[in-house]
């Protein structure tokens, strides 16, 4: 059993360094593009607010509109998790840069019929962002490795107090174009208080951010590292209560608790 699971696990990491790879290929060849419109559709991002702190969760949703008079086809897979749609993340002085999240990518599944919108339809999804799931180059050629700095390369997508740009590109399979949407402003103010004290505590380490994400660590509910994590969080709690990551941590906490007693292990 285990040597199956990691049988699919390096499937898995192959598929994910071949995707980034193309993806990568592709936002290098159309650095300095922007295609606001395609064929009649747009794609607009939009977050919950503006302001946050480090290490808080991000949720953008996303919409693809039709602005023609007529009903246009849409590719099904249009979501960050069958990877077709990427989000892109730049700060004042950089570049935009690909953030990935936990399980984007990795949904296996075939569309045969596209969804079709009529003039004025929109289709939407959504996604949160706080752990970025970084790619290890040494094992690449130059020429690859090279590429794949296209991608964030830090555990949190955003890592640090200051602004921020997001943006998102949509691939379609059936035209063989991509739509990108105008970027989105967001600031992270510095935290203090019980505040600082959380995020002095989980900034350094990405296993609490993709914890606080998904309520889980790849090992598994029950794994020593997920567990030491927890009970890390738990003691947070107790000590700063009022924390403005509490509702957050708490929610974390509550998946991986409902997960263990529906008898599950596996990663969510």
């Amino acid at each position: 059993m285990r040597g199956k699971r990691i049988q699919y696990l390096l499937v898995a990491v192959t598929f994910l360094t071949s995707l980034t790879i193309g993806t990568s290929l592709m936002l290098r060849k159309s650095h300095g593009q922007s295609i606001r419109e395609l064929d009649g559709l747009t794609l607009e991002v939009e977050l919950g607010k503006e302001n946050y702190l480090p290490g808080e969760l991000i949720t953008i949703k996303f919409k693809v509109i039709n602005k023609s008079f007529e009903s246009l086809p849409l590719y099904k897979g249009s979501t960050v998790r069958d990877g077709y749609l990427k989000v892109l993340i730049a700060d004042e002085n950089g570049s935009f840069k690909e953030y990935l999240g936990p399980g984007w990518g990795t949904k296996d599944a075939d569309y045969n019929e596209p969804l079709t919108l009529g003039s004025g339809q929109a289709f939407e999804t959504e996604a949160t962002v706080l752990w970025n799931q970084k790619l290890e180059t040494g094992h690449l050629n130059r020429a690859y490795a090279e590429n794949l700095g296209t991608r964030i390369q830090t555990d949190y997508a955003l890592p640090a107090p200051g602004v921020y740009y997001i943006k998102a590109v949509l691939y379609s399979p059936l035209s063989k174009k991509r739509i990108e949407s105008a970027s989105v402003r967001l600031a992270l103010e510095t935290p203090q208080g019980d505040d600082l004290e959380v995020w002095n505590k989980i900034k350094d380490d990405g296993q609490y951010a993709l914890f606080m994400q998904t309520g889980g660590l790849a090992e598994g509910l029950t794994g020593a590292r997920t567990k030491e994590i927890a009970d890390s969080l738990e003691a947070l709690l107790q000590r700063h209560p009022d924390n403005h990551y509490s509702e957050q941590i708490r929610t974390s906490l509550s998946k991986r608790r409902s997960a263990i007693e529906k008898g599950r292990n596996d990663f969510p």
